[in-house]
């Protein structure tokens, strides 16, 4: 029987179908209307029938791209994205991988101009796009009980890093609670890492963090009533996710605030009995001497235009992430090797 497929500019008219084939919350349903209320982006939504079973799906958006960002040039261009218009980890290629590539042939002769896949699993394949690294994540894997586990675990060198972190931070308070206590303050130090940032894609609102589902939760650090930074954590089952985060530069180096965010992101997912974390993009020394291991992504390019193909691939290395893999040994069973690094990517790359 021959495929068919319907793409529709409502998440909400998806088939119930689609979160069967989701590896993560933030490719549901629910989380794609939300974005679609508090991030519009002109998002297009594919799927993909075999025999009226629904096999694959799509997000496509608009968006604004530097194509030089891992060459620290510019060339800002508004393209086509075939992903989830939001800073995650987590790419918007859903099915399995025949049914995906079926549908991306779809897609790249319906879309115009460039387009762009970001997130893609480090195995992918396909003849008909030029295929690049992308940022990897970073995931720490390590079952542990509890934060005296987690520290009792590192070798030596790393206690001692770790515990020179939380002597920085030995006066402050942490408050804990729902998005809706997110305010202007919060807002005021995410525009300011927003502004540092080498990768960013995209600015979300206040209201964006304001009202995020009850799932999420926001993690505020003060000292003597000024907030030196936050984040916002999702726990599911036994997966967590650091999502956002913002800092008071001012206070950074004083507190040492970028990594005592990504501990407090730590010690909550401990304490939620989540057996991963994942810690998302960018700053892979800081997140891997935590015990993050690299899950490599890939993204792709295409244009119909064959001169303008061409030209792209003559160029990928320019475009493409080239930072060789962070690996640190920082479990006393030193586990953290490459082989360890390949063994969790061929355990994390979705089902195409």
């Amino acid at each position: 029987m021959k495929n068919t497929v319907y793409k529709t500019t409502n998440a909400w008219e998806l088939n119930p179908q689609w979160d069967r084939l989701c590896i993560s919350y933030f490719q549901s349903r629910d989380f794609l209307h939300y974005l679609q209320q508090h991030n519009p982006s002109h998002q297009t939504y594919y799927e993909l029938y075999k025999a009226d079973v629904l096999s694959a799906g799509a997000v496509v958006y608009s968006s604004k791209v530097n194509l030089l960002t891992f060459t620290k040039g510019k060339a800002a261009i508004s393209i086509r994205v075939i992903g989830l218009p939001i800073s995650i980890s987590d790419g918007g290629l859903i099915g399995e991988k025949d049914s995906v590539n079926q549908l991306l042939n779809v897609i790249l002769k319906n879309e115009k101009g460039l387009v762009l896949a970001l997130n893609l699993p480090h195995n992918f394949d396909n003849h008909e796009v030029i295929t690049m690294r992308f940022l990897p994540s970073i995931v720490i894997d390590k079952n542990l009980n509890d934060w005296s586990s987690y520290k009792t675990s590192l070798r030596s060198s790393y206690r001692r890093r770790l515990r020179h972190l939380e002597n920085k931070n030995s006066n402050t308070y942490i408050h804990t609670g729902s998005c809706k206590a997110f305010d202007h303050r919060h807002y005021y130090l995410y525009k300011q890492t927003l502004q540092r940032s080498k990768t960013k894609l995209e600015t979300l609102s206040l209201d964006f963090f304001k009202h995020l589902p009850a799932s999420f939760k926001l993690n505020s650090c003060f000292m003597d009533g000024a907030l030196l930074y936050w984040n916002i954590v999702l726990h599911l089952k036994q997966k967590s996710y650091f999502c956002f985060g913002g800092i008071d530069y001012s206070y950074r180096d004083m507190y040492h605030s970028y990594h005592n965010n990504l501990l407090l992101a730590l010690k909550d997912s401990i304490q939620n009995k989540s057996k991963e974390l994942d810690l998302g993009q960018t700053a892979e020394v800081a997140k891997t001497r935590l015990g993050g291991l690299t899950n490599e992504k890939r993204m792709f390019l295409y244009h119909h235009n064959k001169v303008i193909f061409i030209f792209l691939k003559f160029i990928r290395k320019l475009l493409s992430y080239n930072v060789q893999p962070s690996i640190a040994h920082v479990f006393n069973d030193n586990r953290r090797t490459v082989d360890s690094v390949l063994h969790y990517c061929n355990q994390s790359t979705g089902d195409f």
